[in-house]
């Protein structure tokens, strides 16, 4: 809070973001969260995967201390992008060596990779991106990955009519290009997958229409996370996009968030 205080104080251009915030002994507090500074979320870097618990190479996340993972903070509201990184120390981005001198970092497939969306090679395209959310993240492999609601690119919010909200459809397009056969791609809503489907090759298409009411669906998820309460967050759905290849690399995109206005 401190820190963010000082940011506007400073008129800084900033971005914050929490990583390894599932590692059991550096835990995240999630009670914490400023939406203009924080954008984004590490799902993975070399100290593994802090999807949600029980999640394919989780490395350090941590099995005492719940609330952390990337799932938890997502179901508190929070709209965050998903990136990945290296985060090894060891002055190799995007290439951490420390599996081979450091036993104690968790290092199985190699660094997680962030990918933006961006018009052009800048840096300030760059920042804008991921300021916009307009970013996903891999495990260290250049996965080519599109995914829109309504539409609008990963990251974004779509505001829809009441009408929409209580009887409309979403619809959901991804295009994939992995770097070898990719073998799963799975639809998350508000955390649960509604949609899997198996890979036959390196490249995937996904056209889906989600016709189940919106109300419905947050009504039901408020109340299985126990946020049927005074003040309740805004009501919300959220999608995004994980994609395993053959050789267990994996990607995911950032949500797309969808609201009544």
């Amino acid at each position: 809070a401190d820190l963010w205080r000082k940011l506007r104080e400073a008129k800084a251009r900033a971005i914050t973001g929490a990583h390894h915030h599932s590692v059991g002994f550096f835990p995240v507090d999630w009670s914490y969260w400023d939406p203009e500074f924080d954008r984004f979320v590490e799902v993975y870097s070399c100290w593994g995967n802090s999807e949600f618990y029980g999640a394919p190479h989780p490395g350090w996340a941590s099995d005492r201390h719940r609330g952390l993972s990337t799932q938890d903070a997502l179901a508190r509201g929070y709209r965050l992008g998903l990136l990945a990184s290296s985060d090894g120390h060891d002055g190799n981005p995007g290439n951490a060596q420390w599996s081979n001198r450091q036993p104690h970092i968790h290092h199985h497939l190699g660094s997680g990779y962030v990918a933006v969306l961006a018009p052009e090679l800048t840096r300030k395209a760059a920042f804008d991106a991921l300021y916009a959310r307009r970013l996903y993240a891999t495990t260290g492999v250049r996965i080519a990955l599109d995914f829109r609601v309504n539409g609008l690119l990963m990251g974004s919010e779509a505001l829809v009519s009441s009408s929409e909200w209580e009887s409309g459809a979403r619809k959901i397009h991804a295009r994939v290009v992995g770097t070898t056969n990719i073998t799963r791609v799975s639809l998350i809503r508000n955390n649960a997958e509604i949609c899997v489907l198996e890979g036959r090759g390196p490249t995937f298409e996904l056209e889906y229409e989600d016709r189940e009411s919106a109300a419905a669906i947050e009504t039901r998820f408020l109340r299985e996370n126990g946020f049927l309460q005074s003040p309740m967050p805004r009501p919300t759905l959220y999608y995004y996009l994980r994609v395993v290849q053959e050789d267990g690399e994996m990607a995911w995109s950032s949500p797309v968030w969808v609201s009544p206005r």
